[in-house]
């Protein structure tokens, strides 16, 4: 699934620029290449190709959008340029505000893995954490799963399970086909966040009982969540952010849910029995298409319903 943000730098700096930003974060720059209207750069993270287009209008001497076509979910957010243009209220990709996130002691923090991926579940998580133990998760590295490989965010979740007890940890995972009944039921990838959002923190809640303090990485619109929160969410004092990994609580549960993610993914790809594939692509791009295409052959388009989520644009090419 392509990702967007508009920004403003000069065209002469702006390849370079972003080029300098990706690679601090870790990302490899493989190449760069003139399209009409602006520059497509090839890029790779943790072995996962994908793109990073940069668009200008002619009448303009700047950049006008920054485009990620795959790669790793949210990387657009971690990309700041000095003198981006923020974008309008009107615009379809609005800017959120960053907010700073205060010093909590025992709070919640959730987070999710598998919006933007075609195949696979969406998975929510949410971990509990005290003082103590959010030393403990620091010192074990444990940050962004986006910012790890699948490998690290494997280990990592394991030594995170070691570490927490069970009440600690809460997980809910939508499989494709729970995943596309309540999509049809609900309309919309948002309220179905907030929907699981709200019961991790409700459950979490109910088993910590002098916590008052949750994070979240914010999703969508802040309505979203507030609407969707139980009676014991609506009494604790909920921050959403952009960023939320920032959270050493959001940080752990974002590694739990990739983690949980991978496994349903390698179970699917079991399940799917082509022996020319040895894992089901993330992402939404055009190697996705290749492999629906095929499943679609050997099981029939509709038999996707237990691989995939059907509302994703990918669905509709085969």
């Amino acid at each position: 699934m392509s990702q967007s943000v508009e920004f403003s730098v000069p065209r002469a700096e702006g390849v370079a620029l972003l080029c300098k930003k990706l690679e601090q974060l870790g990302v490899t720059v493989k190449e760069v290449t003139v399209i009409p209207y602006g520059n497509k750069i090839s890029c790779s993270y943790c072995s996962e190709d994908f793109s990073a287009v940069l668009y200008y209008n002619s009448k303009s001497p700047n950049c006008t959008k920054l485009v990620q076509q795959g790669g790793p979910e949210g990387l657009l957010e971690r990309i700041e340029i000095k003198g981006a243009k923020q974008a309008s209220p009107q615009s379809a990709f609005p800017v959120r505000e960053i907010k700073d996130i205060p010093d909590m002691g025992d709070h919640i923090g959730t987070d999710e893995s598998g919006k933007g991926d075609f195949f696979g579940p969406l998975v929510v998580a949410g971990v509990y954490v005290s003082d103590r133990t959010a030393r403990l998760l620091e010192f074990l590295g444990v940050q962004d799963s986006k910012m790890s490989s699948d490998k690290k965010n494997r280990e990592l979740a394991k030594q995170i399970r070691e570490m927490l007890p069970p009440e600690d940890i809460e997980l809910i995972c939508l499989m494709p086909s729970t995943y596309n009944g309540l999509y049809l039921k609900m309309g919309n990838l948002n309220t179905m966040l907030g929907w699981a959002h709200s019961r991790i923190i409700e459950n979490l809640l109910s088993r910590h009982e002098g916590c008052s303090n949750v994070v979240a990485d914010q999703f969508g619109s802040e309505f979203v969540l507030k609407r969707a929160l139980m009676e014991r969410g609506r009494r604790a004092n909920v921050l959403q952010t952009p960023k939320g990994e920032r959270d050493i609580a959001v940080a752990a549960a974002s590694v739990i849910a990739r983690d949980e993610y991978l496994r349903q993914m390698d179970a699917l790809c079991k399940r799917a029995g082509i022996d020319s594939l040895s894992e089901l692509p993330k992402g939404a791009g055009s190697n996705v298409d290749w492999v629906a295409k095929v499943l679609a052959d050997k099981l029939g388009k509709q038999a996707l319903e237990a691989f995939a989520k059907l509302h994703f644009k990918n669905f509709d090419k085969i």
